[in-house]
């Protein structure tokens, strides 16, 4: 597998607490639920909490979607300190990919697993939320990269690839 396709196979990731919260409400809350480093990119979940008693609406959807259908489905992307950037709903690039890599949930928790290639620069790493239906209008919060690539730099290779 490429690097840019996904997490080496090879390799034990590094697992990190990022601490974002990207937006909440009355009726949710939406949060990066974990990541782990590896040589080439990182993995995370951005997880969406609905508060007890907080129903989803009938015909709503409360994952991702790469290919949004219209602005009430939530929206997701990031952007490095040098201008790279990239969202699950715009063109793909050359130089950064953010893919998901599955998910689920029930019970008020739906996760998304993403996939963000490469491991960013140094600066700021800046995720970007909109969920329209939800009243989230788009909302941005940047994390240091210093924890995340001395993460990837820990890594331990059981296989070379």
């Amino acid at each position: 597998m490429s690097p840019e396709q996904g997490p080496p196979l090879g390799e034990r990731p590094v697992a990190l607490s990022l601490g974002v919260t990207l937006a909440h409400t009355d009726a949710v809350a939406v949060h990066i639920a974990g990541a782990y480093a590896f040589s080439t990119g990182l993995t995370f979940g951005v997880a969406l909490v609905r508060r007890e008693g907080a129903a989803l609406e009938p015909g709503r959807d409360a994952f991702f979607s790469e290919r949004p259908q219209s602005d009430d489905e939530p929206r997701f992307g990031v952007a490095f300190a040098d201008g790279r950037a990239a969202s699950l709903d715009g063109p793909p690039s050359p130089d950064i990919l953010l893919g998901m890599r599955g998910g689920g949930g029930g019970g008020g928790t739906y996760e998304t697993r993403m996939w963000l290639w490469p491991i960013p620069p140094e600066g700021p790493l800046t995720f970007t939320f909109r969920w329209l239906a939800e009243g989230i209008e788009e909302t941005t919060v940047a994390v240091d990269t210093a924890p995340l690539r001395d993460a990837s730099a820990r890594t331990a290779v059981w296989w070379p690839a």
